[in-house]
C-alpha cells in the first residue's frame, strides 16, 4: 500500500512538474536615455537635497534619482515583455 501510494505521488509531481509552464529566462535590459523631469527637484525630498548639497555642491539631483521612462516601460510590455525589477541607477 506504501509503495502504490509513493509511486502514485511520484507519478502525480513528475506530471505537475512537467505540464506547467517553464520558467521564462530573465534579462537585463539598459536604456540609452533618460527622459528628463520639468522639475528634477520634485523627485528628491527637501531633506535629502539639503544633504546632498553638503557633497555634491549646487546640483544635488542627478541623472540616476530621474525613473525609468514610463514610454519604455508601456512600449516593453506591449511586446509581451513583463518588467520584474527596475533600477533607477542602472537605467534598467
Amino acid at each position: 500500500m506504501k509503495r502504490t501510494i509513493f509511486i502514485y505521488s511520484i507519478i502525480l509531481s513528475s506530471f505537475v512538474f512537467l505540464s506547467s509552464n517553464s520558467p521564462r529566462e530573465k534579462y537585463w535590459i539598459f536604456f540609452v536615455d533618460k527622459q528628463g523631469i520639468s522639475d528634477n527637484r520634485e523627485i528628491v525630498s527637501k531633506r535629502s537635497i539639503e544633504r546632498r548639497k553638503k557633497v555634491l555642491g549646487d546640483d544635488p539631483v542627478q541623472q540616476t534619482d530621474l525613473p525609468v521612462h514610463a514610454g519604455y516601460l508601456s512600449k516593453l510590455r506591449e511586446m509581451g515583455h513583463k518588467p520584474v525589477v527596475l533600477s533607477k541607477w542602472l537605467n534598467a
